[in-house]
């Protein structure tokens, strides 16, 4: 299956926000969902029944590689690379006790 990439279309993200805006706004009954694959499972099914029963649905799938988020813009991208930089030269790291992370 082919990867989508906005790389080429930075506003890209901004229209397609505006327009599940929009759609939202004319119709109340739509719910946008965020799942990773993995934790996809035979339940979901059963959960969108319980949620829409005896309606018909539509299931919108967008992926967008979350690099091609971060880069999309030159602002992004110039504080993304220097956070790199920095890490890289050990420089505002900040040391973390793994007990406390407990």
């Amino acid at each position: 299956m082919k990867e989508f990439s906005n790389s080429g279309w930075p506003h890209l993200n901004s229209l397609i926000s505006l327009f599940l805006n929009f759609v939202q706004s004319q119709f109340q009954c739509l719910q946008h969902f965020r799942i990773n694959t993995d934790d996809l499972d035979s339940d979901l099914l059963e959960k969108l029944k319980t949620l829409y029963p005896h309606k018909e649905i539509e299931i919108l799938v967008y992926y967008q590689d979350e690099t091609d988020y971060l880069l999309s813009t030159e602002a992004n991208q110039k504080h993304l690379l220097e956070a790199i930089a920095r890490v890289e030269k050990k420089e505002g790291l900040i040391d973390v006790d793994p007990k406390l992370m407990q």
